[in-house]
């Protein structure tokens, strides 16, 4: 009998695996041929928790990103790449570099002298962020608590509706750095390849400047046993001090001659921003923080000094209370919150030893749906300046469209 159940598991072990062999070349035939009507089966083999769905889907919203209309930041970066064309070597290095944030510099240098449109590098930033941030999920899924198929999908889609795709993917360096910066993070807490964390998070402040500070300031929460009445009273100091600690750090950069000074104060990076801005842009800006008071609350609840991913969060909402009123600052912390927020989710609930209530999961679902809602409609221009008709195309078609240079300056005049 034993023998004959073994031998039942092993031909139902090599049918399934036939059947998934059927499948990925299925469905990659199929992104080949359309990639939007390999979305359906993409999204189907994921809420079936098939590990290789979620990697098409990274590849599908990397093509998502591909397609998007170069405007704001990413039109500038544009407007470089087409500069850096025939432009040597020795020129570029000694006379176009500026900052310290040289990775995506180098990139978009070597791209523009070797032919290659510039929308290839928002496909690879944007298929290695996901695989990064897929490797982080699936490996706190593997070791926490069983999950049903149904909940490892429903924790995924309440993720990618909060995840700020177009920040990160118009944005170019910040938003890619975060990701790099959340994968050093992985390395050292989960993996504890502790050498190999200290190098992500360096280079990461190597594609943004600014994640040097926000590394350094979660590294040291990170080593600090702060427990939550502690938290709490020393969030309330630094939300009441926040304006006097800004001017202070800023005279400090500006004596040293260090970046950064800009976004502190009433430069046009700091609080200037925030008060020529329109009332829909400011209800967009504080809307989506309100929607993440419920994570907020759940990381109050049932914040575990011990958990370092609860005090990588915790040290992003101390230092948006210490920012809050410098926009850009602000809106970048925002945005390093809402990269992590899944893996503080699972970190709590491994933490906990048990799942989320059911009534807290819907409020986060809810909350989710609302604040991708708000980040769509902010983007609605950009959005419906892309050509997403194109991905109803073969796939082959559409890596061909490129924006050029007459569209740019047609479309984002501006950012010349």
């Amino acid at each position: 009998n034993q023998s004959q159940t073994c031998k039942f598991i092993c031909m139902n072990y090599q049918h399934n695996l036939k059947i998934n062999k059927y499948y990925q070349l299925g469905i990659f035939t199929l992104f080949i041929l359309s990639p939007i009507l390999s979305l359906v089966f993409i999204i189907d083999g994921m809420r079936k928790n098939m590990r290789y769905a979620y990697s098409m889907f990274a590849l599908f919203i990397s093509l998502v990103a591909f397609m998007l209309a170069p405007t704001s930041d990413l039109a500038s970066h544009n407007y470089l790449y087409y500069e850096y064309q025939n432009l040597s070597w020795n020129t570029f290095v000694n006379y176009r570099m500026v900052g310290s944030d040289y990775v995506m510099q180098y990139i978009e240098w070597i791209f523009a002298n070797c032919g290659i449109p510039f929308e290839f590098i928002r496909l690879l930033q944007t298929l290695i962020a996901f695989f990064l941030l897929n490797s982080i999920f699936f490996y706190k899924i593997n070791n926490s608590s069983c999950y049903s198929s149904a909940e490892v999908f429903g924790r995924y889609l309440c993720y990618i509706l909060v995840f700020p795709f177009i920040l990160m993917v118009g944005g170019v360096r910040f938003g890619f750095g975060v990701v790099i910066m959340l994968y050093g993070f992985h390395q050292y807490i989960d993996r504890e390849k502790r050498i190999i964390g200290i190098i992500l998070l360096i280079f990461a402040s190597l594609v943004h400047f600014s994640l040097l500070y926000y590394s350094l300031f979660s590294f040291i929460i990170l080593h600090l046993d702060i427990r939550r009445n502690q938290a709490l009273v020393l969030a309330l100091i630094m939300f009441i001090l926040s304006i006097p600690l800004q001017a202070t750090m800023e005279e400090y950069l500006l004596q040293n001659e260090l970046r950064g000074a800009g976004y502190l104060g009433d430069g046009i990076w700091g609080r200037q921003v925030g008060m020529s801005l329109k009332i829909n842009a400011i209800v967009y800006h504080w809307g989506q923080r309100v929607f993440l008071l419920p994570l907020l609350f759940l990381l109050f609840c049932k914040y575990n000094h011990h958990d370092k991913w609860s005090r990588l969060g915790l040290s992003y909402i101390l230092f948006f209370t210490c920012i809050y009123s410098a926009f850009a600052l602000a809106q970048r912390t925002t945005v390093c919150f809402m990269t992590c927020s899944i893996f503080l989710v699972l970190s709590i609930e491994n933490s906990i030893r048990e799942k989320i209530a059911i009534s807290t999961r819907r409020v986060i679902i809810i909350c989710s749906v609302l604040i991708c809602c708000f980040d769509i409609w902010t983007h609605r221009e950009q959005i419906l300046l892309s050509r997403y008709w194109r991905l109803a195309q073969p796939s082959v078609i559409t890596l061909t469209q490129e924006y050029d240079k007459s569209w740019l300056l047609q479309h984002a005049y501006e950012r010349r």
